[in-house]
């Protein structure tokens, strides 16, 4: 084969190779496209903080892109935060002030290796720290990776030291928790926002919120959780706990119902026999 078969060669198989990068079904965090250099293999309109190379987020509900509203609500974040990285000389960057990163990957499942007897939950969180490892976008460890395996039913935060003081790991829960309303109707789009939005807050930024995100707190919401500590209000036994506290509270009720009924039986027994006794010795008087 002649020299110019080979690079003509090398060039089809180069092409090839470029059509497909963006049609992979499974990633891993090697081949996982920059979305902040190769925008266009994560079907990005511009150099951006999202990338959904196989086109799995819907529309949002007023009809926006899936991908342009994230864009929108991460570039918010990143713009509207302060730099966090204290007053060390030029850790914060001068020529782009910014606040917080927060990147979301979407894939249509993760590459596992058939050997791997790896969870897909342990797989996810070791994607999202190597994509954070590996694209570095934090000024001083104050980025995060929101990452969402459609296929495999899995979402997962990775944090930088810096980010996770607010990030914790028990309201990450309890975010991803209350997602699972929009993800449960396949609403890929919409549980991401959620999720950026209610991280947003907590990093101390009002969020362009649009109907599609928002989720009116409930009754118990309102009055129970948001007035307990949050390591109980986070934690995935929250119910159960509430069912014990409840339980307890409800035999301690019955406990006093039961003590003042009996107190009163007490006190109306002595009357009564405090009553009987009068009436017995006036009818013995009588009789003298």
């Amino acid at each position: 084969m002649s020299a110019t078969n080979v690079v003509n060669l090398l060039v089809v198989v180069g092409l090839v190779s470029c059509g497909f990068a963006a049609n992979f079904e499974s990633y891993n965090p090697d081949t996982y496209p920059d979305s902040l250099r190769d925008w266009t293999l994560c079907r990005a309109p511009e150099l951006s903080l999202v990338c959904d190379p196989n086109q799995l987020l819907n529309p949002a509900a007023d009809g926006t892109d899936g991908v342009l509203k994230l864009h929108e609500a991460l570039q918010h974040l990143r713009t509207a935060s302060n730099c966090s990285c204290g007053s060390t000389v030029g850790v914060c960057d001068s020529s782009d002030p910014h606040g917080y990163t927060l990147s979301v990957a979407i894939l249509k499942k993760i590459l596992v290796d058939p050997r791997s007897s790896r969870t897909i939950e342990e797989l996810i969180s070791v994607f999202a720290n190597a994509l954070r490892n590996r694209f570095s976008r934090g000024q001083c460890q104050d980025d995060a990776w929101l990452v969402f395996s459609v296929d495999d039913g899995a979402v997962w935060t990775s944090t930088g030291p810096n980010i996770a003081e607010k990030l914790t790991p028990e309201f990450i829960t309890s975010v991803s928790r209350d997602s699972q309303e929009y993800f449960s109707r396949n609403d890929h789009t919409g549980a991401l926002l959620y999720i950026v939005n209610q991280y947003s807050q907590k990093l101390g930024v009002v969020p362009n919120l649009g109907r599609n995100v928002q989720i009116e707190d409930s009754w118990w919401e309102r009055n129970v959780w948001n007035n307990v500590p949050e390591t109980w209000s986070s934690s995935p036994w929250r119910w159960w706990i509430l069912v014990f506290v409840l339980l307890i509270l409800l035999l301690v009720l019955v406990g006093l119902v039961y003590t003042v009924y009996r107190l009163i039986s007490m006190a109306y027994a002595r009357a009564r026999h405090h009553h009987d006794g009068y009436s017995v010795g006036r009818q013995h008087g009588a009789k003298h």
